[in-house]
């Protein structure tokens, strides 16, 4: 058995049996993405910037590509290299690198080591940097510091290059100045990581003869085990048979009342159990089902899927909307569209009765009312990839 590599290592963590069960490799277009703007990276140290953008044939990814900041980041070839895959074996203690731009090729492991590929190393005095391109988007991810991920590339990278002290970041890569996340390891959060290792592998070694512990929850998201995970099947078939949290009932009967029951001071009690156990179970299970959406869309009825959905919201900086409303229409106005925030539809609400009083349109006085606001910088639009029912095509429902 193969141990996790170091991308599963914090999935591992929570759930051991994702490190046992069989796996499923899928992609997605969000996954298409995150590739591309690794590969971006990954190829602006090592071509620049411009030559780096004419590879991209995609002109969606371009775009995004072409619109982040890359001022400060660990690209300067002369300190920084890009995808080095590394090994630390957790028997001896030793870490090595395995090599460069392997593409995740690990065929030169034995069966002690744990590999990955981090995305940025670079060597300081007396330490080493350790860097992890994460989308903007990836939700779940521990803090840099707990990050069992990063840990292990700085674990490996210092035990090759007999470091005692290591930098490690998580870096998100946007539109504008990326966000990063920094956390500095001594010898002994270094000697700490080595010892949680070999506690992970132990717990999966021992699962892996017997039974592994399944944790359920929003993780299973980004597992590559989560069609043949037990736990997942067991949730289906819950629902199906209509046992939720220890209440049982007969296929086709109701888990909280029949049709010929009555609501009973004496039964009330049992009922409220009953959907309260109920709605935990469902819950649960709804959060597998959006674990699944996740990586790929889910058939609705109507020729619409339930999936990822980039969405761009716009909200306006509340103290410039009330003051522009409030000197052009009085506080009465400005009140009834700004409270603790000013969203589109509480513009259009106040804008309607004051369109009405002038006799204008009211669609061309909220047009008038945002290109003033923007123009002092008070629109924002905030874009976010989220689970929702929508056409097959793309469009909205």
């Amino acid at each position: 058995m193969s141990l996790p590599t170091a991308s599963a290592l914090d999935l591992a963590l929570i759930c051991t049996g994702s490190a046992i069960l069989p796996r499923v490799r899928e992609t997605s277009p969000g996954m298409h993405a995150g590739t591309a703007r690794h590969r971006y990276m990954q190829r602006v140290s090592e071509i620049g910037r411009d030559a780096a953008l004419l590879e991209i044939a995609d002109l969606d990814a371009r775009a995004v590509c072409e619109a982040i900041d890359l001022a400060g980041l660990p690209l300067d070839p002369r300190n920084y290299v890009p995808e080095v895959a590394l090994a630390w074996d957790v028997v001896t203690g030793r870490g090595r690198e395995l090599g460069r731009g392997l593409d995740r090729d690990y065929r030169g492991r034995t069966e002690n080591e744990i590999v990955g590929t981090a995305d940025v190393v670079g060597f300081l005095p007396g330490a080493v940097f350790v860097a992890d391109w994460k989308s903007e988007h990836d939700q779940d991810v521990p803090p840099v510091r707990d990050n069992l991920q990063l840990r292990f590339y700085a674990l490996a990278a210092a035990r090759s290059g007999r470091a005692e002290r290591a930098v490690v970041e998580i870096i998100r890569p946007r539109e504008g100045r990326a966000w990063r996340e920094r956390a500095e390891l001594d010898a002994f959060d270094l000697a700490e990581t080595a010892v949680a290792l070999r506690e992970l592998v132990a717990s999966i070694r021992a699962a892996a003869a017997d039974v592994p512990r399944l944790v359920v929850g929003a993780h299973c998201r980004r597992c590559r085990c989560l069609r043949t995970c037990p736990a997942q099947m067991a949730l289906v078939r819950e629902l199906g048979y209509s046992t939720v949290a220890g209440v049982a009932a007969a296929p086709g009967q109701a888990l909280v009342l029949t049709g010929d029951q009555a609501m009973t001071v004496e039964n009330a009690g049992e009922v409220l159990g009953r959907v309260r156990a109920a709605r935990k179970a469902l819950d649960v299970i709804e959060e597998s089902i959006d674990a699944i959406a996740w990586q790929e869309p889910l058939p609705m009825p109507g020729g619409k899927v339930y999936g990822p959905q980039r969405r761009t919201y716009t909200t306006y900086d509340p103290t410039l909307l009330w003051q522009l409303l409030a000197d052009r229409y009085g506080a009465d106005v400005a009140l009834s569209a700004v409270e603790v925030k000013a969203t589109k539809s509480r513009l259009s609400t106040a804008v309607k009765a004051r369109a009405k009083l002038l006799d204008v349109p009211a669609a061309a006085l909220e047009r008038e009312i945002v290109a003033a606001l923007d123009a002092a910088g008070g629109v924002r639009s905030t874009t976010k990839t989220e689970l929702r029912v929508h056409r097959a095509n793309g469009g909205s429902e």
